[in-house]
């Protein structure tokens, strides 16, 4: 399930999310801080949010073991100026993609008959597949 913060909010305050069911939040521009335990053990699978957030507090992803992606509006260099606290291990190593805002969901793609991998993208996004990387039948 798929939540859209309202651009209204500009902190996450502490415990907002924490142990929810939610598999992708968006949060909204104005967001400047993420608090702690705001998304802790909670089944994340993915995060939108762009280079308007400039700190996220210590445990703020703890225990998000399902967290696979972050779709980060700005850049490398950006996300390195974020203050992330410690206990974010989670939100550290996920898979991020730099310079995304608008998602689109439910881009599929079958790559031999027993392969399929699903693809969030937005429309400045490219996804270039290496035919050294495809499957060899």
């Amino acid at each position: 399930m798929q939540y859209i913060v309202p651009g209204s909010v500009v902190i996450i305050g502490h415990d907002s999310f924490c142990d929810s069911n939610l598999g992708e939040v968006v949060l909204p521009d104005s967001v400047i801080k993420i608090e702690g335990d705001a998304f802790g053990y909670s089944r994340l699978q993915s995060i939108a949010f762009s280079n308007s957030v400039k700190n996220i507090d210590n445990s703020a992803f703890s225990g998000c073991h399902y967290l696979q992606t972050v779709y980060y509006n700005g850049t490398k260099s950006d996300w390195e100026n974020i203050q992330i606290g410690y206990g974010n291990e989670d939100l550290i190593a996920a898979i991020r993609l730099y310079n995304n805002s608008k998602l689109i969901s439910g881009a599929s793609l079958a790559l031999d008959g027993s392969l399929k991998v699903n693809i969030k993208f937005n429309a400045d996004t490219s996804v270039i597949l290496d035919d050294d990387e495809l499957p060899v039948k």
